[in-house]
C-alpha cells in the first residue's frame, strides 16, 4: 500500500480532479480518497471582514453584533445543500 498526500481542485461542477504520480504496475487497485478542504474556503464570510480593521475601528463598533453575523452566515453555508 502506497499513502499520497496531494493538492487538488475540486471544479464547480463537483468532479476531483487527481493526477496520480504512481510507481505501481498497470491493473487494479483500491483507492481511499480523505478530502480535507484547505484552511480558507473562498466567498464569505471572510470577504465580509475585508477592510475592517484596514484602520482604526470606531467606538461605536458592536464587535459581538459583528461576530453574530459572521456566525450565521457560516452557519447557512454549512446548512446549504452540497
Amino acid at each position: 500500500m502506497k499513502a499520497l498526500t496531494l493538492q487538488t481542485e475540486i471544479t464547480p461542477d463537483g468532479k476531483l480532479l487527481l493526477d496520480l504520480p504512481c510507481e505501481l504496475p498497470p491493473g487494479p487497485a483500491d483507492v481511499v480518497v480523505v478530502i480535507q478542504p484547505q484552511s480558507r474556503p473562498p466567498g464569505p464570510p471572510f470577504d465580509t471582514l475585508e477592510g475592517l480593521f484596514a484602520g482604526e475601528l470606531s467606538a461605536d463598533i458592536d464587535l459581538e453584533a459583528e461576530l453574530r453575523e459572521i456566525r450565521q452566515q457560516w452557519q447557512h453555508r454549512l446548512e446549504m445543500p452540497q
